[in-house]
């Protein structure tokens, strides 16, 4: 989908497949394995792409959110990226009082929060999506 600037189609399979073992095989493997340290260390040295998604890009996240699913966030929802290496961050809703996560999309190409590093492609040409080819 595009909203604005933003999208998380991806250039193709090969760049889809990438993207989901870094999200399988990376990201989830270590939040599941330092979710002790990292919700207490968001967005410290340690963790410095583990922080919660607050101003313009909560603003953000909200109309992809809307986008994607058709329904619309509340304000008292906290939203969180959660990344270690690469572009690639795991958008969640976190729950503090029961300190779940609810992963709700992937940001394939840091996005949310651009960067230099990160945002120097064209991605207007992208049009793979995983669930868009398997309808």
């Amino acid at each position: 989908m595009r909203k604005g600037e933003y999208t998380n189609f991806l250039k193709d399979a090969e760049q889809c497949l990438k993207t989901h073992y870094n999200l399988f095989y990376t990201i989830i493997p270590k939040v599941l394995d330092e979710w002790d340290r990292i919700k207490t260390g968001f967005g410290t040295r340690q963790y410095p792409h583990c922080h919660k998604i607050e101003g313009k890009q909560r603003e953000l996240v909200l109309e992809v959110y809307k986008e994607l699913y058709n329904y619309e966030l509340g304000e008292e929802v906290s939203l969180y990226q959660l990344s270690f290496t690469g572009a690639n961050r795991l958008i969640v809703i976190y729950g503090a009082a029961k300190e779940t996560i609810k992963p709700i999309f992937i940001d394939h190409h840091h996005q949310i929060y651009p960067s230099i590093k990160h945002n120097q492609k064209d991605l207007s040409s992208y049009n793979y999506c995983i669930v868009c080819s398997h309808k």
